[in-house]
């Protein structure tokens, strides 16, 4: 009887040590597990050919990296370009609603000019991405605001406001992301030859407006159609999520 209890004790000490183990290996396991996935997660901002912004979430992975200079701006490398809009649109621009991301520049152009009134005034081919924030808006579609801000281009060329460089629209319609999330873009030719294209695409919270703003900007034609395969293939990488 004695042997029997000696041995039932033994069992379970044998027991205990086994779950133990397990328990010591399951969680070393799950540590390993865990360490891996947090070594694994994407990182974020910008990093070679890839940018994931995790305040606006979206991300882009085929960024102009070969021949290309890539930097993260904010709104005071812009801010001078934005408020000089005041003069030529005729309203007030709110540089507080505007929260300016990326500036991207061909090498072969210059040295890189990270204030966005001197990359104009050079006339620099230029990718720039930026987020417009509205807390009340009418605009439901990225369409509507295109559609709403090429009236207003319309009206501005019909009374002169825009002198010599008068603007016309060449181009337009819907796009889609890469995780088919719906957006808009319109090209527009100034008379002096300035060619620019943007893709515009809106998200809202429950009381902001989120505008995201993809723009192409060249001096002239050529530079236009140089740099047009660049941009689309950038923009075909553009999905609303960091992962």
């Amino acid at each position: 009887m004695l042997n029997c209890e000696k041995n039932v004790i033994i069992f379970l000490l044998c027991l205990l040590v086994m779950l133990f183990s397990c328990a010591d290996e399951s969680s070393d396991n799950v540590l390993s597990s865990v360490t891996k996935e947090n070594l694994s997660l994407p990182k974020l901002g910008l990093h070679g050919s890839e940018y994931r912004n995790q305040r606006y979430l979206f991300k882009l992975l085929g960024l102009p990296v070969n021949n290309w200079t890539v930097q993260e701006i904010s709104n005071k490398n812009t801010s001078d370009a934005f408020l000089d809009w005041e003069e030529i649109f005729g309203f007030k621009v709110e540089v507080n609603e505007m929260d300016s991301l990326l500036l991207m520049e061909p090498v072969a152009e210059s040295d890189f000019v990270y204030q966005l009134v001197d990359v104009l005034e050079n006339k620099l081919p230029h990718i720039l991405i930026w987020i417009e924030k509205q807390t009340v808006s009418d605009i439901n579609t990225p369409k509507d605001y295109v559609e709403g801000l090429l009236e207003t281009i319309e009206f501005l060329n019909e009374v002169g406001a825009l002198r010599e460089n008068a603007l016309k629209v060449t181009g337009q319609g819907k796009i889609l992301s890469a995780d088919r999330v719906g957006g808009y873009y319109y090209d527009i030719v100034a008379d002096d030859g300035r060619h620019s294209k943007a893709s515009l695409f809106m998200r809202s919270t429950s009381n902001t407006f989120y505008i995201y703003h993809y723009d192409l900007w060249t001096p002239d034609q050529a530079s236009y159609e140089k740099y047009l395969q660049i941009y689309n293939q950038m923009l075909s990488t553009l999905a609303f999520n960091t992962q």
